[in-house]
């Protein structure tokens, strides 16, 4: 029987599609090396954009041909940052989300940020130094942050923070400072209470503490005896009624204290020579009374005492500071203090500068005391210094 003949296979290199395929691949050899070219000058783009005007520490690239373009360069066009300030720029999302990116950053200042932003910010674990400044983040942004395992100094300004926020901060206890709210502006979004405060007990490492939280009570800041490590500490005292100074002396490496806000009535600071390490003293933005004062004289090592913006009674005496053999600066910017008040200063022996700008000291009485001092470093009511 003879075989029936085979139709031989059709040949897959010729036909009408292969022209067409191989001008798709001569596009892809095209495109490709295009699209990279394209990626790595928008890379180059975006950071120099994100890096102007900012301050930048950059770290060495691990590149193994680095060196032949220069350490120099390789660092500029390569380096990882591990610093990073953009000088109160406010960035975009894209550019937190490349932020979040750079691993190996220690330390980090950012402007504006929102809590989708933070939320960028979880893997950056070699973070030490966190700092986010007017920036309305809220609870749900510390719950991100409680994932810094490697911070050791937080810094939030502007953040809308209640006791559920310091819940998450509570677990950080790698932390050795922690700043919650402007200490120094005129109000604040903070409203952390007693409550929430009893969260941050846990933070044993904690060397400084700044919280302008008006809702804290004397029990809440009896509760920061725990914090045993503390060296400085900050707080809104409107809700403070001076009680609760006495339960801070067992923090016996307590050496600054500012509390701003507060109303001293006259036994308001008799606990206070109870911090036998307490070397400063800022009383910013209080209303002082006629002898609230006489307990600071027995604070034996005390070198600086700020009363800045505070709002003096007509008859406040500031005779007690004489007893104050340590006494090296006071500080009464900003504040009704008066020639009187300024006498009684004369017997302050250790005094080495005395600020008097924008205060009612007219310039004799304060070119007397110069000329009593005169190796005291002085500034009149004007601000000028006297000579």
């Amino acid at each position: 029987m003879a075989e029936t003949p085979t139709a031989p296979p059709e040949n897959l290199e010729s036909g009408p599609n292969v022209p067409r395929r191989r001008r798709w691949l001569a596009v892809l050899v095209f495109l490709l090396p295009l699209a990279g070219l394209l990626w790595v000058s928008n890379w180059f783009y975006q950071r120099s954009r994100l890096f102007a005007d900012s301050h930048v520490v950059l770290g060495e690239p691990t590149l193994p041909w680095g060196h032949l373009i220069g350490d120099e360069n390789a660092r500029e066009l390569f380096g990882v940052p591990v610093e990073f300030n953009p000088s109160q720029k406010k960035l975009t999302s894209y550019q937190v989300g490349m932020i979040g990116g750079y691993t190996a950053l220690k330390s980090l200042q950012l402007w504006g940020v929102t809590d989708a932003d933070v939320h960028k910010l979880r893997g950056l674990t070699n973070l030490e130094d966190l700092s986010l400044y007017e920036s309305p983040i809220t609870d749900e942004a510390c719950e991100s942050l409680s994932e810094l395992t490697g911070l050791q100094r937080l810094t939030l300004t502007g953040a809308k923070l209640t006791d559920a926020g310091c819940e998450f901060l509570g677990r950080m206890d790698h932390l050795q400072y922690l700043s919650l709210g402007d200490f120094y502006a005129d109000s604040t979004t903070i409203e952390i209470t007693d409550a929430g405060l009893s969260h941050l007990v846990g933070l044993t490492q904690l060397r400084g503490l700044d919280l302008v939280a008006p809702r804290v009570t004397d029990e809440g800041l009896k509760s920061l005896a725990k914090l045993q490590n503390l060296e400085a500490l900050m707080l809104n005292g409107s809700s403070l009624s001076g009680d609760g100074l006495g339960g801070l002396s067992q923090l016996t490496y307590l050496r600054a204290l500012g509390i701003k806000d507060w109303s001293l009535q006259e036994h308001a600071l008799s606990e206070l020579p109870k911090l036998g390490s307490l070397i400063q003293l800022s009383l910013w933005h209080c209303s002082l009374s006629d002898n609230c004062l006489n307990p600071v004289g027995d604070c034996n090592i005390l070198s600086r005492l700020s009363l800045e913006r505070s709002h003096f009674s007509d008859n406040l005496s500031l005779r007690p500071l004489e007893k104050c053999l340590m006494l090296e600066s006071v500080f009464l910017e900003q504040t009704n203090a008066t020639d009187a008040m300024l006498e009684d200063l004369m017997s302050v022996q250790s005094l080495c500068s005395l600020y008097l700008t924008q205060t009612n000291v007219s310039h004799d009485a304060a070119l007397r005391f110069h000329q009593s001092h005169p190796t005291v470093f002085m500034t009149d009511a004007t601000g000028h210094r006297l000579e």
